[in-house]
């Protein structure tokens, strides 16, 4: 160990230190370091000390900086593990991780506490100094859903919303895509000429042998669809749309084969490891003749569902309404260890009968509605300080 290695700061009994970021600022160093997980536990403690020697620095008396776990209504939950920053003008911010969880009609926003689909945002409060030059909270520890802008802030021009169109015209994935623990490469597929194509590997539940891409759910309500083409000959191949955590929580709406109806439209889930087919004998049987095949999920914050057309005009919807939490980064912590992506949409093609039989995907979209519904069915954007049940 270096000479110069020591230990400043062990934290406070909330335990598990983490992301210190040091600033020197009026004699003092400022540590600022998140504590108690990513979970509703979650905040960010500062201290500060004249030296850098081994266990000088003091915590901040009172108030811990920034935290949610005693304010179970915000509307943001899970704040801390962030940085500070300071304008032209003198104002200073704090960012940080933080979520959005929800609950299901009639459920205690303290146990549960909420399901967060969503995974892992940032959040910016802003930040005032007190008398003995501790760094504090403006509205308080717990922070607040709308904050005061900097007085001299430039306006920018940001999209509306996260939504995305990809016809797959470019030979390389757009960056939005997400692949499990390495990148897209040939032996999961090519991307590029207005389709991509994904050859067959293991099932959702593998976790290394993947032919899967996806990206994040970005707003609570959401409309994501595909084209499909895919020939199986077998039980063991399947392409199609699937809702995605981890291997363990997923659902997957597929075409795949069966010995009575030949090309089949399949639904089925993973739930903590159990998996669940939920159509078999009623498998809906796809037309011979019939080339493409749309699907469409309809998540809608706390259910989501599937859809799916013949002719990408007219869709059925699939008589299975799934539970949202189940993807929830709560739900799996239950079981499954500490975890804070959110869930996943995206494109799968499964062979694990070993023929690497290849999918083509067509015209991707995934449409943004909202983060609120209104009495009246509409969506929008609109936050509180408070979130409801």
């Amino acid at each position: 160990m270096p000479e110069t290695a020591r230990t400043i700061y062990r934290g406070t009994a909330v335990a598990l230190v983490e992301g210190p970021h040091l600033y020197k600022l009026n004699g003092y160093y400022y540590l600022f370091a998140a504590q108690g997980g990513t979970v509703f536990t979650h905040q960010e403690v500062v201290a500060r000390s004249k030296t850098l020697e081994a266990d000088s620095f003091e915590t901040e008396p009172g108030d811990v900086f920034l935290t949610n776990v005693d304010t179970p209504d915000s509307y943001i939950q899970k704040q801390g593990h962030g940085a500070l920053v300071s304008t032209p003008e003198g104002e200073w911010y704090y960012a940080s991780l933080c979520a959005r969880p929800w609950n299901r009609p009639g459920e205690s926003i303290y146990d549960p506490r909420g399901w967060s689909t969503l995974g892992r945002e940032t959040a910016i409060q802003k930040v005032y100094w007190d008398d003995e030059g501790w760094p504090r909270i403006v509205g308080g520890h717990g922070g607040k859903t709308f904050v005061e802008g900097p007085k001299d802030a430039i306006f920018t021009e940001s999209a509306s919303d996260n939504s995305q169109q990809d016809d797959f015209t470019s030979p390389a994935l757009d960056p939005n895509w997400n692949t499990l623990r390495v990148p897209f490469t040939a032996k999961m597929g090519t991307t590029g000429n207005g389709k991509l194509t994904l050859i067959g590997q293991g099932s959702l539940a593998n976790t290394h042998d993947l032919s899967l891409i996806t990206r994040r759910w970005q707003a609570f309500y959401f409309d994501a669809a595909v084209k499909v083409k895919f020939e199986p000959f077998s039980y063991q191949q399947m392409a199609g749309l699937t809702n995605y955590y981890n291997d363990r929580h997923w659902s997957f709406v597929f075409l795949t084969w069966n010995e009575i109806n030949g090309k089949v439209i399949e639904v089925g889930e993973n739930n903590r490891g159990k998996y669940t087919s939920y159509l078999k004998d009623n498998a809906i049987k796809v037309p011979d003749g019939v080339e493409y095949v749309w699907f469409r999920t309809k998540v809608r914050k706390q259910t989501y569902s599937y859809e799916y057309s013949f002719d990408g005009v007219s869709f059925t919807e699939i008589p299975v309404q799934l539970d949202a939490a189940v993807l929830s980064d709560d739900y799996v912590l239950q079981s499954y260890g500490g975890f804070f992506t959110g869930a996943f949409v995206g494109l799968a093609a499964v062979d694990y009968a070993g023929y690497g039989t290849q999918a083509e995907f067509y015209q991707f979209e995934y449409q943004e509605l909202g983060d609120a519904l209104a009495a009246d069915g509409s969506y929008s954007w609109e936050a509180g300080e408070t979130r409801d049940k």
